[in-house]
């Protein structure tokens, strides 16, 4: 389509379908845990100057990622709903366990910037609050289910940290400025016990 859009296939790489079709960045999105739904971030530029600085961007394979919010739809594309109306970056969703709620990274509440919270939202966009405060630039979450822990990457402090749910006991699992340059996206394999990211600037995907 020449943007940047969604799209859903299988896994043998048949039923490609596109998802969205909205002039904008659409990206970093999630399947809800029955995989009924999907969440992801996206800016949507409205003025003919934003919408000029947006293409000007993407032709040289960039994004201003500093207005985005939070979308959610169902699986096939139909019912696509804007979940947060926060200004500034908001990304890194992630559906909770329940499915009915999102936990996603935002500096919103911030005047220049940093630092980023991680915030917990009602899908109807109702409910918003901080559940880990004071991060840097944390670029990817994800979610241990049955032991009821969230994980993150921050990219600015070098870290790769969990919390519970709510986001209490806070805790530094990878630390390091040799180990972890660019930690970014996260995934984690709970029948192997294994924890998988990715390193923007090594371009490598590291398993701890």
């Amino acid at each position: 389509s020449g943007d940047l859009e969604l799209y859903t296939m299988n896994i043998d790489v048949s039923d490609v379908k596109q998802i969205t079709d909205e002039l904008g960045y659409d990206g970093g999105a999630f399947f809800s845990p029955d995989g009924s739904k999907l969440v992801w971030r996206a800016s949507r530029p409205q003025t003919s100057e934003a919408i000029q600085e947006y293409k000007d961007l993407l032709q040289e394979g960039l994004v201003k990622p500093t207005d985005m919010e939070m979308y959610v739809s169902n699986v096939d594309g139909t019912d696509i709903r804007k979940i947060t109306n926060l200004g500034k970056a908001n990304w890194a969703p992630f559906f909770h366990p329940s499915g009915k709620k999102l936990i996603f990274a935002s500096n919103h509440l911030t005047d220049r910037g940093y630092p980023f919270n991680l915030f917990m939202v009602n899908l109807d966009g109702t409910g918003l609050r901080d559940i880990v405060t004071g991060l840097s630039s944390p670029y990817g979450i994800t979610l241990d289910a049955t032991n009821d822990k969230i994980y993150w990457t921050d990219r600015g402090t070098r870290k790769i940290q969990r919390a519970n749910l709510d986001g209490s006991e806070v805790e530094d699992l990878i630390v390091g400025f040799g180990t972890l340059l660019a930690p970014k996206g996260i995934a984690l394999d709970l029948t192997a016990g294994k924890m998988y990211w990715v390193d923007e600037i090594k371009k490598v995907v590291h398993r701890a």
